[in-house]
């Protein structure tokens, strides 16, 4: 339900899934104040739709857990 939850946080998924999963729940994904988002793959696709959306990148951190490098996206939602 919108309101429900103040951060939304999505890792270890594709960027297509991840963007497929805030888009099938708009009301409540669009209620949350911040997003944190941990694409596996795809990372290129899931900014194309968070622009398209009208969503804002506030920060982008890069994570190394051995030897990997993970891309995390701290993004804050445009209300619906």
């Amino acid at each position: 339900m919108p309101g429900e939850v103040e951060v939304i946080v999505m890792a270890g998924m594709g960027g297509g899934t991840i963007a497929g999963a805030l888009a099938r729940s708009p009301e409540v994904a669009g209620a949350a104040r911040l997003w944190v988002l941990q694409p596996m793959q795809r990372l290129e696709r899931l900014r194309e739709w968070l622009a398209a959306q009208g969503h804002h990148v506030e920060r982008e951190l890069s994570v190394t857990d051995r030897r990997r490098v993970y891309t995390v996206l701290v993004v804050r939602p445009r209300p619906q």
